[in-house]
């Protein structure tokens, strides 16, 4: 099948916009879509690329004049594009989601794609606390974050995380995410899977983490990256390409989702 013969990695948290192309062999390009509705401005967008062939050289190719909108509430949305390739909503909608059904439809070179998804209960961050840890024989040396908040009761959640420092994505290269089931409807403090090297921190230095609500579709797709990521032995079967939510035959995905915020001084 065409989608096995692409190792596609698509970082797509939303605001991680990356796409790594493995150089192996040559196929047709496909549709890529890397979508999010969420809660928060700057991560509402359209991102339309095309796959290249493995031994291709330049950056992915962008997909400039397609029609893209949004319906949700019995409300229409059309977007813009306002760089090559990415598309943005012509309104503020981050302001005004609200819970049930958000489908995204795109035509693309004549062809029709789309995308359903549901909006996740929203998950407030009380604070965010930084662990130093050095010469711990069970850890590496370095800053790990630290995130307070209540998981909601009687039901099951997805998270995914973005850390920032002093504004800039450090955690890119990762994914980062789980599920609910060891902290169930309670206050936690949780620890990030996730550190930094202690030289490239400074004291006054800003720590910020984004925590992603998501639903299980997202969790199924990006855990599904997470196998691809890990797929690098020779010795290892290449696994399937996550399971996509776009209909049309496109691949990636439409994460709809609520993000929250917060913020840490580093303060040693």
């Amino acid at each position: 099948m065409l989608k096995r013969r692409y190792l596609l990695l698509l970082l797509l948290l939303s605001s991680c916009e990356e796409i790594v192309n493995p150089d192996l062999i040559t196929a047709d390009p496909v549709v890529v879509i890397d979508a999010i509705v969420s809660n928060t401005e700057s991560k509402n967008y359209v991102i339309l690329s095309k796959t290249s062939a493995f031994n291709a050289q330049g950056s992915t190719p962008k997909i400039s004049g397609a029609n893209v909108t949004l319906t949700y509430s019995n409300e229409t949305v059309n977007y813009t594009e306002s760089d090559s390739g990415k598309y943005i909503p012509n309104q503020d909608i981050s302001t005004s989601l609200l819970s049930g059904q958000y489908r995204l439809e795109m035509e693309v070179e004549n062809n029709l794609y789309a995308a359903e998804g549901i909006l996740p209960t929203f998950i407030l961050l009380d604070s965010i606390t930084v662990s130093r840890r050095e010469e711990d024989p069970s850890f590496d040396d370095g800053y790990y974050p630290i995130i307070h908040f209540t998981d909601p009761p009687n039901e099951i959640n997805y998270y995914m995380w973005e850390i920032y420092l002093n504004s800039e994505f450090i955690s890119s290269d990762d994914i980062i995410l789980n599920d609910d089931e060891a902290f169930e409807g309670r206050s936690v403090a949780y620890e990030l899977p996730f550190s930094i090297a202690l030289e490239d921190v400074n004291v006054g230095d800003t720590l910020k983490v984004y925590n992603y609500s998501i639903s299980s579709d997202a969790y199924d797709y990006y855990n599904g990256l997470l196998l691809l990521v890990g797929s690098g032995s020779p010795a290892q079967a290449i696994p399937d390409n996550p399971v996509s939510n776009i209909e049309g035959g496109g691949l990636g995905f439409f994460n709809v989702c609520q993000i929250d915020s917060t913020f840490v001084l580093i303060e040693d």
